[in-house]
């Protein structure tokens, strides 16, 4: 599980803000392609999470893409 709890509040490009964990894996999944699950699923939230039945290589050019997902959130300070 990811914690994703620093990026609630946070608002997106489009000036939408992002008020739970499954709103985080939905910018994600459409600003750079990453689907997740919602920590909220398993009563985890604030938490997501992400296959990790993958190559090495492919998780971590999901991880950098989530970074550049995350990067570009304006978070509260």
């Amino acid at each position: 599980m990811i914690g994703c709890a620093d990026l609630i509040g946070a608002q997106t490009t489009g000036g939408n803000t992002l008020s739970d964990d499954a709103e985080i894996i939905a910018y994600i999944l459409k600003d750079v392609s990453i689907a997740a699950v919602s920590g909220s699923a398993y009563e985890l939230s604030p938490f997501f999470c992400i296959s990790t039945a993958a190559l090495m290589v492919v998780l971590d050019q999901a991880m950098d893409r989530i970074a550049t997902s995350v990067a570009k959130l304006k978070r509260k300070t």
